[in-house]
């Protein structure tokens, strides 16, 4: 793999007058990638390559971003004012081209023309995505006690159509300074109090370019057809995606109400939040039946979710001699849940795939989204007798034995039923910062409690159904634990070809684990050399050394790499499907002025 990247900023401001600037600036970052991957002809154990394969890849792109803000700032005896307009406008292009070539007759020629001519292909694509804005906002206080804030964007995204581009987003704020009031200035132990409330409205294009078209497959064999005296075939095309040329702004509107307090000197702060989050005309795609006559439906603006909580905040600074801290914490609570849905039927999320697709989330009024849907295991048959052949009838000793939900006897869709969430009820993380003399360590963490995890690796890692059944080259360790005849065991099933009772192949609280975790996000020790002894030098003013790991360590019951899921995708949060973990980082380092 080589990468080639070019990026740079570079920016002006000009005083047209006492408290009136203008600032402009550009931006932009221009890469070139390129992979290549080598496979060549191998049988080794259980594996088998039967055609050396080379695939090439080429990935560039060029993203830049224009600024322009005119800003005005003044003073009238108890008034202040701050006052700013302002357009912004970013371009995204990327170029892809992706090639691969199999059975080489010299392997030592690894060139995509060494490759057989009938087996090579070519893959290439083109994006493009331009944001247009224009903004202003307004900041005004009197004498530092009440304060007012207002605020107006107005977005183009080239991801919505001519119909609906255009978004308009407001916002405002309040704030009240009650420790500048005469009435505290006798309360001695408390040095600041604010009060303050906002509500706003931001807006989300995360949908991918061209969404208002039509997707439309061309020269597929299922698309061709025949005609004509003789009879021969013609190129023919079929609609992938139907497209939504009313697709508009997904908006998300925020209430919050806050503290802001210090105490004691200022060596106490605290803030408490109460926050209402509602996302309107979300950017989902549904999911299709077989009758629709495309494979995927268009995305389209549906549903409404509510985000409430609590958010705290606590801080303590001090000192004892040459020994100084500051120590902070902070602590959220989520409460998620979908009000409503604009089509009005729940919607089958994301689905998993490994040797089978199974549908994992599940979205309905009243809900979390995208919560986790399946059957409940309740352990495993030891023996054929303990089976009943009309509930489960293509189960065998060593197969999971599922719940029967609605108590009619037959395993089906209606015994599926919520077996898991992937939102956290809360969200913590502090720093701690202590110093002794010219020494200096910093500590900071960060985790989650009350969400789960689906952990679809175990789809892949645990069945070892590849390469003809005989086996795959590397598997789980837990496999050792399963099931077999007589041992009793009651976690994993027995191992087989042939997963006829959906071991693997059913949604169920067998891939469900905790999602909590505490992490140790960073932590740096430094020492900073004597400003007395470094200038001896005469070259250098200041001198700092420093050693530091991040991710040093992680507590946590999840049984996968990471329990930290990320994802963009409300419909897939929490799926671990082979989410690359985050990498443990140590660094020394030293820091110079002159």
């Amino acid at each position: 793999m080589s990468n080639l990247r070019l990026y740079g900023n570079a920016f002006a401001e000009l005083e047209l007058i006492k408290g009136l600037k203008f600032k402009s600036s550009i931006g932009f970052d221009a890469y070139n990638t390129k992979n290549t991957t080598w496979e060549p002809k191998v049988q080794r154990g259980h594996y088998r390559n039967l055609q050396a394969t080379l695939t090439e890849g080429r990935n560039g792109g060029l993203n830049w971003i224009i600024e322009n803000t005119l800003t005005y700032s003044g003073v009238f005896d108890d008034h202040r004012i701050t006052a700013l307009v302002g357009q912004t406008a970013q371009k995204n292009t990327t170029d892809q081209l992706s090639s691969t070539g199999k059975d080489f007759l010299n392997e030592t020629i690894q060139v995509i023309n060494g490759s057989k001519s009938s087996e090579r292909t070519s893959t290439g694509t083109k994006g493009e995505y331009a944001l247009a804005s224009y903004l202003g906002r307004i900041n005004y206080s009197y004498k530092d006690r009440y304060m007012i804030s207002a605020s107006l964007r107005r977005d183009g995204s080239s991801n919505f159509g001519t119909n609906n581009k255009w978004g308009v987003f407001p916002a405002t704020s309040i704030g009240w300074n009650i420790s500048e009031e005469s009435f505290m200035q006798e309360v001695s132990f408390v040095n600041s109090l604010k009060v303050r409330g906002s509500w706003g409205q931001l807006g989300n294009d995360n949908i991918g370019s061209f969404g208002y078209y039509s997707t439309i497959r061309i020269g597929n064999n299922g698309d061709n057809y025949i005609f004509g005296i003789p009879q021969g075939q013609a190129v023919g095309a079929s609609i992938l995606r139907p497209g939504n040329p009313d697709l508009k702004w997904e908006a998300s509107e925020q209430t919050n109400v806050g503290i802001d307090a210090s105490f004691f000197r200022g060596k106490v702060t605290a803030s408490v939040d109460y926050y209402v989050k509602t996302t309107k005309d979300m950017l989902v795609s549904l999911p299709v039946s077989y009758e629709a006559g495309f494979q995927s439906a268009p995305s389209i603006n549906g549903g409404t979710v509510e985000n409430k909580g609590f958010e705290f905040v606590l801080g303590y600074t001090g000192s004892v001699g040459d020994f100084s801290w500051n120590i902070s914490g902070n602590l959220s609570t989520l409460d998620n849940k979908v009000k409503s849905l604009g089509v009005g039927l729940p919607i089958t999320g994301a689905s998993v795939t490994g040797y089978k697709s199974l549908p994992a989330t599940y979205t309905e009024v009243g809900r979390e989204i995208g919560y986790f849907k399946g059957y409940i295991v309740d352990g495993i048959y030891q023996t054929d007798s303990e089976i009943d052949p009309k509930f489960q009838p293509n189960a065998q000793a060593g197969d999971f034995k599922y719940r029967d939900i609605n108590k009619d006897g037959i395993l089906s869709d209606a015994d599926k039923t919520y077996i898991g969430s992937p939102w956290p009820d809360i969200i913590y993380g502090g720093s701690i910062d202590v110093g002794y003399k010219d020494f200096d360590l910093n500590l900071s963490f960060s985790g989650v409690s009350g969400n789960e995890i689906f952990n679809a690796n175990k789809i892949n890692t645990y069945p070892m159904k590849y390469f003809g059944g005989s086996g795959i080259v590397n598997a789980s360790s837990e496999i050792l634990n399963r099931w077999t005849q007589g041992s009793g065991k009651n976690e994993i099933p027995k191992l087989m070809y042939n997963d006829a009772n959906g071991n693997y192949g059913n949604s169920s609280t067998f891939f469900i684990e905790d999602g909590s975790y505490f992490r140790l996000r960073n932590i740096t020790l430094g020492y900073t050399i004597p400003e007395a002894l470094i200038t001896k030098t005469k070259y250098f003013s200041y001198c700092r050394l420093y050693v530091s790991a991040q991710n040093l360590f992680t507590i946590t019951n999840y049984s996968g790499f990471d329990p930290e899921i990320n994802t963009s995708n409300s419909l897939k949060a929490g799926i671990d499907d082979g989410v690359y973990p985050i990498a443990r980082t140590y660094m020394v380092g030293i820091n110079l002025s002159f």
